[in-house]
């Protein structure tokens, strides 16, 4: 077989075996998932148009970083999975990671307390951290910031991320110029999310460790829960695996609503319910 054989693109910079280009868009820890939603996004109906080498410039997020929240971890090591409901429609906010806003670095950016979603995130972990009130200004949330010396926001998301938190968008992409509709992504990738839910279920119920064998569903509000009862079906096929499912306001539409309940305290209870280590919010 000649060196043209094996290379032949079926897009500019995109192997015949690999039209889309995903193997690019997995690089950097995400390898492990390529096989596993690699075969559910080519079947899926104009797959190149929401992530082919040749779509439009206006889907958000870059290309880069469409699957950039399920890089730290393979499917067993996701101890807590929430979803999101579609990236930002502006390229600079847009990061592949549920409510991570990447216009603003610094807590003391005037963003912090315009991004509702962030700023409900950050005041409910800092309930759960330190003790303090619901209606505490963003001023003071802040200042306590500085004080506690708290990483920053790119670093949180991370720091989530790493410790096993999925933030993941239902829906992967977004039209910044709105030419694709809103529900269209989000039935496009409508398979992926119940593929990437299956696979960590599947994953939990090999896990060699067992403080991997379960994990806590955290629905942030009503979109979310449109999830649920897909996640509560496929779970009956893994019965090794324990599954606590959590019911809670959305933090970008509900606002302060999301800091009642002391919910990231219950997340932690639910992981140990589960034989899982918690999770340091803040």
């Amino acid at each position: 077989m000649s060196d043209v054989d094996v290379t032949a693109a079926g897009d500019a910079g995109s192997p015949a075996g690999d039209p889309l280009g995903l193997a690019d868009l997995f690089t950097g820890g995400g390898e492990p998932w390529l096989p596993l939603l690699g075969p559910v996004i080519e079947a899926q109906p104009g797959a190149a148009d929401f992530i082919g080498p040749k779509r439009s410039p206006e889907v958000v997020p870059v290309r880069e970083l469409t699957f950039q929240a399920l890089k730290p971890h393979p499917p067993e090591k996701w101890k807590v999975v929430v979803f999101g409901q579609n990236p930002y429609p502006r390229a600079e906010s847009a990061t592949g990671i549920a409510m991570f806003d990447n216009t603003f670095n610094d807590w003391k950016d005037s963003q912090f307390g315009r991004v509702v979603s962030i700023r409900c995130l950050i005041k409910a972990a800092a309930m759960w951290k330190y003790g303090i009130v619901k209606k505490t200004p963003i001023a003071d949330v802040r200042a306590l910031l500085k004080k506690e010396d708290t990483v920053q926001p790119p670093e949180w998301f991370q720091a989530m991320l790493t410790q096993g938190v999925l933030l993941l968008n239902a829906s992967l992409t977004a039209s910044a110029d709105g030419a694709m509709a809103t529900d269209r992504h989000t039935s496009f990738w409508r398979p992926v999310a119940e593929q990437i839910v299956e696979e960590i279920l599947r994953a939990k119920q090999d896990a060699a460790e067992e403080d991997d064998r379960g994990v806590v569903f955290a629905w942030w509000g009503a979109h979310a829960r449109s999830l649920k009862r897909v996640v509560q079906r496929l779970e009956k096929k893994y019965p090794g695996v324990q599954v606590r499912h959590l019911d809670h306001a959305n933090p970008a539409a509900q606002g302060d609503l999301f800091c009642e309940g002391d919910h990231f305290a219950q997340v932690n209870d639910a992981l140990a319910a589960v034989g899982a280590e918690p999770v340091d919010w803040l």
